[in-house]
């Protein structure tokens, strides 16, 4: 099963450490994620925020995704599918 680590590319060594998590639900089952990526000496690299969302409303329609975030807040890359 790919886990946010996949889904993020975390190079080797390299810790992922979710740092907070949200379900809202039971019409739309929507999780988010936030996670911070940690360097192989304890440096802060990457934020990251994801999420799922399946509209059980609507025959389970489902959209999810990530970005991932510099130090600084800048925008880095993006993907459209959390989890393939």
């Amino acid at each position: 099963m790919a886990t946010h680590k996949d889904a993020f590319n975390i190079a080797e060594g390299h810790v992922l450490k979710q740092t907070d998590y949200k379900a809202k639900g039971p019409v739309m089952n929507d999780e988010d994620w936030q996670h911070e990526e940690f360097d192989a000496e304890g440096q802060l690299v990457a934020r990251y925020t994801s999420w799922h969302h399946t509209d059980v409303r609507h025959k389970g329609g489902t959209t999810s995704g990530w970005q991932k975030f510099d130090t600084s807040g800048k925008l880095v890359s993006e993907g459209a599918k959390l989890f393939e």
